[in-house]
């Protein structure tokens, strides 16, 4: 006999149970069968070539042994092929058809035959025997057996092929290939005996298996070792084929970024990665088909099994677990700031997309002290497909150009005039129309996409000021807005020198705005672009001024001239004590003091226009002397105030 496939099996197979323990694939239902797949090939394995290692003849109870080893592999080798079923219906999503008895019987009764020619072989060997002289030999219905094993391999392939479109097809080309080894093997190991081809084979199928479809990598979040963002999302496209009811939890942490920036990367990341396995304990008494997941930096989704816990008091339950849950941090430093949502899934919401949408967008429609709803109050609300498509919209306005920039004038108190103009960023879709400029810009923010869209309000402006119509406004010069992924950029500077260069624009006509959180979070890269540009000739303003706890030392040792008081300082001018009146009158006389122009935003009345004029403000900008508008409007608007 040639044993040489065995042993080289029985090294893979252990070679992929080390492969299974560094790569820490212990969770979930897949890989619990993935690991039953292994460990049982290697008793079958075992089982293939160590009856052969008796000295013969036996004796009798080395002849029981070698009898009790031989019906090990067959029991254990064809359980394998039924694990391997049972591991399609799981990565496939598909187990719910198979929790009920009834649909269970039909998958386990060609094993349970197997089970049942073997025991009735150890009554009348017909399908094999080990004779003490000459050791084992094929019995004349041995065949049966071959059958009932093909039989598994076929419905294994129909299996297959009915969730193709439900696996990636690399997965699904890997899983194939059990099926095609195991196969060929077993054809050829019937034909000759002495090979032992099949758990060779099977080791090999096994390999790809760990290599192509139990992918940590894409299944695990590499900070917390939970189900992560990918296998979520896979988890989602399933349910949404299947047509499955189930129920999803949506727990937004939404001050992660803050939390992780307090107590540091590690710190963090160890306290969710406890929490979460301590929430996933606690899911998992519920359902075993519950499961967690986790998207970085703070969003948790979990998928409940069926919908009939949907309803208000189960949702407030959870929340109380999670919150208690939530407390296991404690000693870390660790304060979380979350917002929990329940939603049926499919219902309202059909498509994979609307559900990551969802995921990611919940939040906006909570009110500053509510913590958690059943979604269905959401699904109501006006401005609800326009949050839940709102990915869409911007991917959609970049491809087709649906941005604009609209100009609001801004007003020189001294001249009595509008000498500049602050250009705004404006997104009109075909299907939903204007679209809120703050949630345009936090989504922007959120995906990475606020360099694309900076970049064309740039090139919007430039273009724009080298224009003849520019010289008809009598406007100084105009104000853009940069974000914080602008200022850290590093090749922004570089881009304005490019526009400078082709429309022919004086750095003068241009006065960029940077927000006080960017001015002090980040140092270097902000101060390396702000120094070039300085030197180009171009002007900067400081942004959003009082809304942030700013470093003033810091803040005016930058290249500014202007300061924008923000609308949240001027709405508390009408305070009952006056502590606003005061505290925005000294902040004016210190700028001033400092040699600062000053810009107070969001003037909408005159009786506050009187005030700030009072206090010394050197230019206005608010709905009281002009609205944000498109650049034709702007030029009639300021056509006729000339009049």
């Amino acid at each position: 006999m040639n044993f040489h496939y065995d042993y080289a099996a029985l090294v893979l197979f252990v070679v992929i149970l080390f492969g299974i323990a560094a790569r820490e694939m212990t969770k979930g239902r897949s890989n619990h069968l993935y690991i039953s797949m292994v460990i049982l090939s290697i008793v079958a394995t075992v089982c293939d070539f160590l009856p052969y290692m008796f000295d013969y003849p036996l004796s009798k109870a080395d002849l029981f042994l070698a009898n009790l080893i031989n019906y090990g592999y067959f029991f254990s080798r064809n359980f394998c092929v039924l694990l391997y079923i049972l591991f399609l219906f799981s990565v496939g999503r598909i187990w719910y058809e198979i929790k009920s008895p009834k649909r269970m019987i039909p998958l386990v009764a060609p094993y349970a035959l197997i089970v049942v020619a073997l025991c009735f072989n150890m009554v009348k060997p017909m399908f094999f025997n080990i004779s003490p002289q000459t050791g084992y030999s094929r019995g004349e219905m041995i065949f049966v057996l071959y059958i009932l094993s093909y039989f598994y391999c076929m419905l294994a392939l129909i299996m297959l092929i009915r969730c193709r479109k439900y696996i990636d097809k690399g997965k699904w080309r890997a899983l194939l290939s059990l099926l095609v080894l195991t196969s060929a093997a077993v054809l050829v190991q019937g034909l000759d005996e002495t090979l032992h081809l099949e758990m060779f084979s099977m080791a090999i199928a096994m390999l790809l298996m760990l290599l192509f479809v139990q992918r940590p990598e894409e299944q695990m979040d590499i900070h917390t070792r939970v189900f992560g963002w990918e296998s979520y999302r896979d988890e989602i496209r399933k349910i949404a084929l299947t047509k499955q009811e189930v129920m999803i939890g949506m727990i937004s942490v939404t001050n992660a970024d803050e939390v992780r920036s307090f107590v540091g990367e590690d710190r963090f990341d160890n306290y969710m990665s406890r929490a979460l396995q301590k929430i996933d304990e606690e899911i998992k008494k519920q359902n075993s088909d519950n499961s967690l997941f986790f998207e970085y930096p703070g969003n948790i989704y979990i998928i409940y099994d069926g919908q009939k816990n949907y309803y208000p008091g189960f949702l407030e339950k959870e929340y109380d677990r999670f919150v208690k849950l939530g407390g296991y941090g404690k000693r870390d430093g660790v304060r979380l700031n979350t917002k929990f949502t329940l939603m049926k899934f499919p219902d309202v919401l059909t498509t994979e997309e609307e559900v990551i949408n969802f995921g990611h967008n919940h939040v906006y429609f909570y009110e500053n002290e509510e913590q958690y709803s059943l979604a269905d109050r959401f699904f109501v609300r006006s401005d609800f497909q326009v949050y839940n498509h709102i990915d869409d919209i911007i991917k959609n306005a970049i491809e087709h150009n649906n941005f604009q920039v609209y100009y609001q004038p801004i007003y020189d108190v001294k001249k009595k005039r509008f000498s500049s103009a602050e250009a705004l960023l404006r997104l009109k879709d075909p299907e939903y129309g204007f679209i809120s400029p703050q949630t345009v810009i936090t989504t922007a923010e959120q995906r990475g996409l606020m360099n694309v869209i900076g970049d064309f309000v740039v090139e919007e402006v430039f273009r724009f000021v080298s224009s003849e119509e520019f010289k008809k406004t009598g406007f100084e010069y105009v104000e853009i807005n940069l974000s914080v992924h602008q200022c850290m950029e590093s090749a922004f500077a570089r881009k304005i020198r490019e526009l400078q260069e082709r429309y022919g624009v004086d750095p003068s006509l241009i006065n960029f705005e940077i927000t006080e959180t960017a001015s002090t979070e980040f140092n270097k890269s902000l101060d390396e672009n702000l120094q070039v540009l300085k030197d180009m000739g171009y002007s900067f303003s400081l942004d959003d001024y009082g809304t942030g706890y700013s470093n003033m030392h810091r803040v005016f040792h930058l290249p500014i001239s202007i300061v924008k008081i923000d609308k949240t300082m001027v709405d508390d001018l009408n305070d009952k004590d006056k502590k606003g009146y005061y505290i925005m009158k000294n902040s004016f006389m210190m700028l001033h003091d400092i040699h600062m122009k000053i810009v107070t935003e969001g003037v909408e009345t005159k009786e506050v226009a009187d005030k700030v004029i009072e206090m010394g403000s050197d230019y206005i900008q608010g709905f009281y002397y002009a609205r944000p508008m498109d650049k034709e409007r702007m030029m009639e608007f300021l056509s006729e105030k000339s009049v």
